[in-house]
Protein backbone atom coordinates (compact mmCIF):
# COMPACT_ATOMS: atom_id res chain seq x y z
CA UNK A 1 0.00 0.00 0.00
CA UNK A 2 1.20 3.66 -0.73
CA UNK A 3 1.93 5.75 1.71
CA UNK A 4 -0.72 8.74 2.19
CA UNK A 5 1.06 12.53 1.32
CA UNK A 6 0.94 14.55 3.89
CA UNK A 7 0.13 18.42 3.01
CA UNK A 8 1.93 21.32 3.73
CA UNK A 9 1.95 21.89 7.79
CA UNK A 10 2.59 25.69 8.94
CA UNK A 11 6.13 25.96 11.04
CA UNK A 12 5.33 25.59 14.63
CA UNK A 13 4.72 28.64 17.10
CA UNK A 14 7.22 30.10 18.51
CA UNK A 15 6.60 29.69 22.49
CA UNK A 16 7.15 32.95 24.70
CA UNK A 17 10.74 32.95 26.17
CA UNK A 18 10.96 31.97 30.12
CA UNK A 19 10.89 34.95 32.62
CA UNK A 20 13.35 35.35 35.22
CA UNK A 21 11.75 34.58 39.06
CA UNK A 22 13.21 35.68 42.46
CA UNK A 23 16.44 37.43 40.61
CA UNK A 24 17.04 34.86 38.64
CA UNK A 25 18.89 36.17 35.67
CA UNK A 26 17.31 34.75 32.11
CA UNK A 27 16.64 35.41 28.83
CA UNK A 28 15.28 38.84 28.34
CA UNK A 29 11.93 38.89 26.39
CA UNK A 30 12.10 41.59 24.08
CA UNK A 31 10.13 44.91 24.83
CA UNK A 32 7.48 45.56 22.53
CA UNK A 33 7.65 48.60 21.04
CA UNK A 34 4.68 51.28 20.83
CA UNK A 35 2.53 51.12 18.11
CA UNK A 36 1.92 54.79 16.41
CA UNK A 37 -1.72 55.72 15.98
CA UNK A 38 -3.08 55.48 12.80
CA UNK A 39 -6.38 57.20 13.68
CA UNK A 40 -6.61 59.56 10.71
CA UNK A 41 -8.88 61.94 13.16
CA UNK A 42 -7.73 64.75 15.78
CA UNK A 43 -9.06 66.45 18.57
CA UNK A 44 -8.71 69.80 16.86
CA UNK A 45 -10.91 68.87 13.67
CA UNK A 46 -14.91 69.52 13.22
CA UNK A 47 -15.70 65.83 12.37
CA UNK A 48 -19.04 65.20 10.45
CA UNK A 49 -20.21 62.04 10.92
CA UNK A 50 -23.15 61.55 8.43
CA UNK A 51 -25.94 58.32 8.28
CA UNK A 52 -24.88 57.01 11.82
CA UNK A 53 -26.88 54.41 13.20
CA UNK A 54 -26.70 53.69 16.85
CA UNK A 55 -24.02 56.72 17.48
CA UNK A 56 -21.78 54.37 18.56
CA UNK A 57 -19.06 54.55 16.55
CA UNK A 58 -19.26 58.38 17.23
CA UNK A 59 -19.10 57.73 21.19
CA UNK A 60 -16.04 55.30 20.24
CA UNK A 61 -14.28 58.07 18.62
CA UNK A 62 -15.33 60.44 21.22
CA UNK A 63 -13.69 58.32 24.11
CA UNK A 64 -10.35 57.80 21.93
CA UNK A 65 -10.13 61.07 21.45
CA UNK A 66 -11.02 62.22 24.88
CA UNK A 67 -12.96 64.81 23.55
CA UNK A 68 -16.05 65.37 21.73
CA UNK A 69 -15.98 68.97 21.36
CA UNK A 70 -15.52 68.91 17.40
CA UNK A 71 -17.94 65.46 16.68
CA UNK A 72 -21.32 66.42 14.86
CA UNK A 73 -22.95 63.01 14.65
CA UNK A 74 -26.14 62.74 12.11
CA UNK A 75 -28.72 60.05 11.30
CA UNK A 76 -31.26 60.34 8.61
CA UNK A 77 -34.40 58.86 10.58
CA UNK A 78 -35.93 60.68 13.91
CA UNK A 79 -34.87 60.28 17.36
CA UNK A 80 -38.14 57.83 17.63
CA UNK A 81 -37.10 55.59 15.27
CA UNK A 82 -33.57 55.25 16.07
CA UNK A 83 -34.64 54.55 19.45
CA UNK A 84 -37.07 51.46 18.42
CA UNK A 85 -34.15 50.43 16.13
CA UNK A 86 -31.36 50.39 18.57
CA UNK A 87 -32.28 50.18 22.12
CA UNK A 88 -28.79 51.36 22.67
CA UNK A 89 -28.49 54.33 21.16
CA UNK A 90 -29.43 56.80 24.15
CA UNK A 91 -26.38 55.86 25.84
CA UNK A 92 -24.35 56.25 22.94
CA UNK A 93 -25.98 59.78 22.71
CA UNK A 94 -25.15 60.64 25.85
CA UNK A 95 -21.86 60.18 25.32
CA UNK A 96 -21.42 62.02 22.46
CA UNK A 97 -23.18 64.71 23.91
CA UNK A 98 -21.64 64.26 27.29
CA UNK A 99 -18.03 65.02 25.92
CA UNK A 100 -18.94 68.28 23.93
CA UNK A 101 -20.11 66.74 20.64
CA UNK A 102 -23.62 67.14 18.87
CA UNK A 103 -26.31 65.14 17.72
CA UNK A 104 -29.16 65.65 15.00
CA UNK A 105 -32.01 63.44 14.17
CA UNK A 106 -33.25 63.40 9.98
CA UNK A 107 -30.31 64.94 8.42
CA UNK A 108 -30.14 62.87 4.63
CA UNK A 109 -26.77 62.85 3.97
CA UNK A 110 -27.52 63.61 0.85
CA UNK A 111 -29.08 67.46 0.92
CA UNK A 112 -26.44 68.98 3.86
CA UNK A 113 -26.28 71.93 2.41
CA UNK A 114 -30.31 72.12 3.42
CA UNK A 115 -29.25 71.30 7.31
CA UNK A 116 -29.00 74.83 8.98
CA UNK A 117 -27.65 73.79 11.63
CA UNK A 118 -24.78 72.00 10.22
CA UNK A 119 -22.10 74.84 10.73
CA UNK A 120 -19.64 74.10 7.38
CA UNK A 121 -16.66 73.49 6.93
CA UNK A 122 -15.40 70.38 8.46
CA UNK A 123 -12.26 69.37 8.30
CA UNK A 124 -13.70 65.49 7.65
CA UNK A 125 -16.91 63.94 6.65
CA UNK A 126 -17.39 60.18 7.46
CA UNK A 127 -20.14 58.37 6.13
CA UNK A 128 -19.17 54.94 7.26
CA UNK A 129 -21.45 52.25 6.17
CA UNK A 130 -23.62 54.36 3.26
CA UNK A 131 -27.11 51.97 2.20
CA UNK A 132 -30.50 52.87 0.35
CA UNK A 133 -32.16 50.78 3.74
CA UNK A 134 -33.45 47.82 1.55
CA UNK A 135 -31.93 45.22 4.19
CA UNK A 136 -30.36 42.18 3.30
CA UNK A 137 -32.55 39.94 1.31
CA UNK A 138 -31.55 40.54 -2.02
CA UNK A 139 -28.17 41.69 -1.77
CA UNK A 140 -27.30 42.11 -5.35
CA UNK A 141 -29.86 44.48 -5.84
CA UNK A 142 -28.81 46.16 -2.46
CA UNK A 143 -25.35 46.67 -3.89
CA UNK A 144 -26.55 48.07 -7.54
CA UNK A 145 -28.92 50.43 -5.39
CA UNK A 146 -25.95 51.26 -3.12
CA UNK A 147 -23.53 52.16 -5.93
CA UNK A 148 -26.38 54.14 -7.37
CA UNK A 149 -26.94 56.12 -5.03
CA UNK A 150 -23.22 56.94 -4.03
CA UNK A 151 -22.20 57.56 -7.49
CA UNK A 152 -23.61 61.45 -7.63
CA UNK A 153 -21.35 62.08 -4.27
CA UNK A 154 -18.26 60.51 -5.04
CA UNK A 155 -18.10 60.82 -8.99
CA UNK A 156 -17.02 57.29 -11.32
CA UNK A 157 -13.34 57.19 -10.02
Amino acid sequence: MGRKKRGWLPPPKKRPLPTSTKGESSQQQPKKKKKNSTLPYKVNQKILLVGEGNFSFSASLAHVLKDGTGITATCYDDQEVIREKYKDSEGFEDTVTGMGGFVFYGVDATKLATCPYLSAPYDTVVFNFPHCGLGIKDQQKMYLKTRNFLLPLFGPH
